[in-house]
């Protein structure tokens, strides 16, 4: 038996590996896995605002994703026993910033107040730095930048801009803000939104009129993977997972990213979104991609889409999970939600009986919260 210096360098030495790998902690054993008894769990993206407590997340889940500005929940997971990753939720090439401005504007807002989900949370730094370089944007047809802009209750108008991965300067400033992040908490980075065609930049905003910089679904995806590259030199040893969006459907889609991430989120998995469903085909190219994955020894986040009270719904979803769940080249990284996305922003905690409890769980130390099952 080792000494206990040596034993707690040694228990370090594997927690540290397992992070660097894009690896949670288990909840589940490998035999309760194994045997279809326990499932990996993930969380994202704010603190939850159903009443949910921070030790019952910190005991219920496997993986989890926060926003900046979370740092201090952060804080709280850790002190209720989280051991596993929390990685920053970051749109994957966008800028939110003031306006919405279409075109280089005569003068720049610096007094708004950036969101904490993308790269330009440093209060002026839109109209510093990145408002000044119009290569860093993306265009329609027509020259004008690509955003999207909504309202929100709580913090008035907010404006994203859609933002060119070929750029190196673009890249060289993403890399520069997301040092920070390191030092605040986070055990790497999740790039949300994170386009695999160009169908929704091309429809995107109130003045959609196609996209210049990108004649086809190839130009683009060399460009982000390309942006990916630059990443991971940049940051060799830190997960990166990302939710791949605008999904062309087609097997082999993913293939030119996976080398450069650890894990990626599937959002609509199986069954598609709660009001419209996946097609059949859609599906299957799908579930390729996803095996495909799993093959090349990534991790992988299926979040199936419907209402709390759907059971039939949620019993095909889990039947679904479990399929890819078992297969010998997916243990130990394969995660699932169940969540509707248009209810509180993922901000509830659906806890399913089909989850499973680990043996800590087991034992009583995690007494679970009535509200939260189904």
């Amino acid at each position: 038996m080792p000494a206990p210096r040596f034993r707690q360098i040694a228990i370090e030495t594997v927690i540290v590996t397992g992070l660097a790998a894009g690896l949670a902690w288990g909840r589940c054993t490998a035999r309760q896995e194994m045997r279809g008894q326990c499932m990996r769990t993930a969380y994202f993206y704010k603190p939850p605002a159903d009443g949910s407590s921070a030790r019952f997340i910190a005991h219920h889940f496997d993986l989890i994703f926060l926003t900046h500005h979370d740092e201090p929940y952060l804080r709280r997971l850790r002190a209720r026993g989280y051991r596993g990753l929390i990685l920053e939720n970051l749109g994957a090439s966008e800028a939110g910033g003031p306006g919405p401005y279409r075109y280089p504007p005569a003068s720049c807002d610096a007094s708004y107040i950036p969101f904490g989900r993308t790269v330009t949370f440093a209060p002026g730094i839109f109209c510093r730095v990145v408002n000044r370089h119009e290569s860093w944007f993306l265009h329609n047809r027509r020259g004008q930048r690509i955003y999207n802009g909504y309202r929100s209750p709580l913090t008035g108008w907010r404006t994203t801009y859609a933002m060119n991965p070929a750029s190196r300067g673009w890249r060289r400033f993403v890399i520069a803000q997301l040092r920070p992040y390191r030092r605040r908490g986070f055990n790497g980075f999740f790039l949300d939104d994170l386009w695999l065609s160009r169908s929704g930049l091309r429809k995107q905003g109130p003045d959609a009129d196609g996209l210049r910089e990108f004649h086809t679904r190839a130009e683009l995806q060399r460009a982000m993977a390309g942006y990916l590259r630059a990443l991971r030199r940049a940051y060799p040893h830190t997960p990166i997972w990302a939710n791949l969006t605008d999904d062309p459907y087609r097997a082999g889609s993913w293939r030119r990213y996976l080398p450069y991430l650890n894990g990626v989120m599937v959002e609509n998995f199986a069954l598609g979104w709660a009001n419209y469903a996946l097609p059949a085909g859609a599906a299957r190219a799908q579930a390729a991609n996803i095996r495909g994955a799993l093959r090349a020894g990534k991790s992988v986040l299926l979040v199936a889409q419907g209402r709390r009270r759907q059971k039939r719904r949620r019993t095909r979803a889990v039947r679904a999970f479990w399929r890819l769940a078992r297969l010998p080249y997916a243990r130990g990284r394969i995660y699932f939600r169940y969540a509707d996305a248009d209810v509180a922003a993922y901000r509830n905690v659906w806890w399913l009986k089909a989850y499973g409890h680990g043996p800590a769980q087991r034992r009583g130390r995690t007494p679970p919260r009535r509200s939260a099952h189904d």
